[in-house]
């Protein structure tokens, strides 16, 4: 959730990277989240449910604690893609001394997978060359052993 400048809240999801979920959930009518955490955890590495809920939990508070340190730039085209009120977004943030898109952070620490609607960046980078990017940030990240790809 964002507050915006005119007050408002808006709900945004990353362009090109899905975190694990951070905890298993039980729906009304009996459903749960759990199905998507066993497909988070394959393709992290085959981790397990229970490991991709803990890097789930580790990139939810990265990403919270970034964004609540300091401004950041939201870019939007204010797409809901399910409809729900949650709108997909490129988000700037400074890191280590200068400014980051904030899903290379997270797939370069092993906490996202590259999944999700790509699009062009507000700097002009298409999104074929942005996953090339990100596939590249997931490589280091697996021979680093970083996040999901160290355990």
């Amino acid at each position: 959730m964002v507050r915006l400048p005119n007050g408002k809240t808006a709900q945004f999801r990353l362009y090109f990277v899905d975190t694990p979920e951070s905890a298993f959930k039980r729906y009304g009518g009996g459903e749960t989240n759990h199905s998507r955490i066993r497909q988070q955890a394959a393709d992290l590495g085959g981790i397990t449910p229970e490991q991709a809920v803990e890097i789930g939990k580790k990139a939810k508070s990265l990403t919270l604690g970034l964004l609540a340190s300091q401004p950041f730039t939201l870019y939007t085209e204010w797409d809901s893609p399910f409809d729900d009120g949650r709108y997909h977004a490129h988000i700037q943030v400074l890191h280590e001394g200068k400014i980051t898109w904030l899903h290379q952070i997270l797939i370069e620490r092993g906490l996202a997978r590259i999944r999700t609607k790509p699009a062009d960046l507000p700097d002009g980078t298409t999104a074929a060359q942005e996953k090339e990017t990100l596939r590249r940030l997931e490589g280091e990240a697996r021979r680093k052993g970083l996040g999901a790809w160290g355990i």
